[in-house]
């Protein structure tokens, strides 16, 4: 009698993409069971470290953008969640919060309200579109036994044989265009002409300097400013000072 030996087993791999197989075009039930064992990782007592190691996983890459936006977004998502992904942070749940619940549709099936959309925030709706048609999104969330409500994640998509994750794109893509819009409008106007040299006549002409104009607004120095020249308004020096948007709070509702 012949000796048949099992085929040796591949070591585990410490990456929490590693259940995570190559899965472009199964049917949509494969895809759902592969976003619940990913997502499953943060109930397994993970570790702060590992927990932000699949998130760093997650990152988009450079190349994703245009695989998943429209391409008036393209760039616009690229600096947003370049900028998110700098704060990022790992998964969080309470003791408490250990079953997981998980929606699943593409971004033309979250224009209308269904058993698969009905989780998903209504801000989806409202960015249509920026959003490919055919891109797979995930909406998830870890509750306690019984409940309904928990902590709420977005943003998980579909990219061939991985998952990428955008968190929160309906906040991310509006705060950033209005970030950016804001940018551009506080930035310095051109510089002045400068004006035409004096002639000979004029330049060896005895000046005297003027007397001070009580009206005109102080320069930082304490002098008094030159004519033309206007104080802002307390609505401009407000808007000059105002802080973006912050992002850090994207990761979660």
């Amino acid at each position: 009698m012949s000796e048949t030996s099992e085929p040796p087993k591949p070591a585990e791999s410490s990456s929490p993409m590693a259940a995570v197989i190559p899965l472009a075009g199964l049917p949509r039930q494969i895809l759902y069971q592969s976003a619940f064992a990913l997502l499953s990782r943060p109930l397994q007592g993970i570790s702060a470290h590992e927990g932000l190691l699949l998130v760093s996983e997650l990152r988009p890459r450079p190349e994703d953008y245009a695989r998943v936006f429209a391409p008036a977004y393209v760039e616009l998502a690229r600096r947003a969640y370049d900028a998110l992904f700098l704060a990022a942070r790992p998964l969080e749940r309470s003791p408490q919060q250990t079953v997981l619940r998980l929606s699943m549709a593409t971004a033309a099936e979250l224009s209308e309200y269904g058993v698969e959309t009905c989780e998903f925030p209504g801000g989806y709706r409202e960015i249509l579109g920026a959003l490919l048609p055919e891109s797979l999104w995930v909406h998830w969330k870890y509750v306690a036994p019984g409940s309904s409500s928990g902590m709420a994640y977005d943003g998980l998509t579909r990219l061939d044989d991985r998952w990428v994750w955008f968190p929160k794109p309906y906040r991310v893509l509006p705060l950033a265009a209005a970030a950016e819009a804001q940018a551009t409008a506080q930035a310095p106007s051109p510089a002045p002409t400068q004006a035409p040299s004096p002639s000979p006549t004029q330049a060896t002409a005895p000046t005297t300097a003027p007397a001070p104009n009580p009206t005109a607004p102080s320069s930082p120095d304490g002098e008094a400013g030159s004519a033309g020249t206007t104080a802002p308004s307390e609505s401009a020096a407000a808007s000059s000072t105002s802080a973006p948007p912050k992002v850090t709070e994207m990761w979660k509702e």
